[in-house]
């Protein structure tokens, strides 16, 4: 059973983490949003065990990268909340996030 939680809809903070998956040939990918560190340690246990069981067809190593994001009140406004509007425009908070994890999976 999942013990995390990924933000889908709404930034409630300024403060969150993107882990981000990548397979070894760069053609497959996707990226979600957890609210806490414990979440993301949750859930990359969780993607890891996904991708070596073998439950992605033709995914069997990858790159996830794990970035901490500080936005400020403003920024969150800006975005209305919003996880898809964060998406949208994430090359303009490209100065306000840490990378605190790498793995590599499968290797």
């Amino acid at each position: 059973m999942e013990n995390y939680k990924v933000l889908t809809e709404e930034l409630p903070t300024p403060h969150f983490y993107l882990v981000s998956f990548d397979n070894d040939d760069s053609t497959f990918g996707f990226d979600d949003i957890l609210p806490t560190k414990a979440d993301c340690d949750e859930y990359i246990v969780d993607m890891t065990h996904t991708i070596t069981s073998g439950v992605f067809s033709r995914v069997d190593k990858g790159v996830i990268v794990v970035k901490e994001y500080n936005l400020t009140n403003e920024d969150i406004e800006w975005l209305e909340y919003d996880t898809q509007a964060f998406f949208d425009n994430r090359e303009k908070f490209d100065d306000k996030y840490t990378i605190v994890e790498t793995l590599k999976i499968g290797y």
